[in-house]
């Protein structure tokens, strides 16, 4: 749902997956025309219109339930998937791009069950990897730079 922020009256509502109530737990990306994020169950990341809501592109992620944040920069929108890899997509296309698996860069298996994320800042990415929610477990912060 979107609504006027001076007012909250509704602007447009789209459907991008299935009622789940263990599900769709995490945060969208906005890149200043699109509105980006995973739904679930099915796990689709989604691209929508900004202004109308419609659908731009959809993609598979291949998973179940989808609790990490989205991100996006420079034409690319990022995830981190519950078997623990780091996904890239083309903005424009929804093409997949990069999906690599958390436990190589970290030397260790890792877990990603939890609300962990991209966070982007001066041309890298900081992903989370490892964890499981409530339990003691070894955890990482891996950063990707541009090479």
């Amino acid at each position: 749902h979107v609504a006027n922020a001076t007012s909250m009256a509704p602007v447009w509502t789209a459907l991008v997956g299935a009622s789940c109530a263990a599900c769709n737990a995490a945060s969208t990306a906005f890149d200043g025309s699109s509105v980006e994020g995973v739904a679930t169950p099915l796990a689709t990341m989604f691209s929508l219109d900004r202004s109308t809501g419609a659908t731009q592109w959809l993609t598979p992620v291949a998973e179940g339930p989808h609790y990490q944040s989205v991100s996006n920069a420079d034409g690319v929108v990022w995830t981190v998937d519950s078997t623990a890899n780091l996904d890239g997509f083309d903005a424009a296309t929804g093409q997949p791009l990069v999906h690599r698996p958390l436990s190589v860069d970290a030397g260790a298996p890792v877990t990603n069950d939890t609300s962990a994320g991209v966070a982007i800042a001066e041309h890298q990415l900081f992903v989370a990897a490892g964890g499981v929610s409530y339990v003691t477990a070894p955890g990482y912060v891996i950063a990707y730079g541009t090479g």
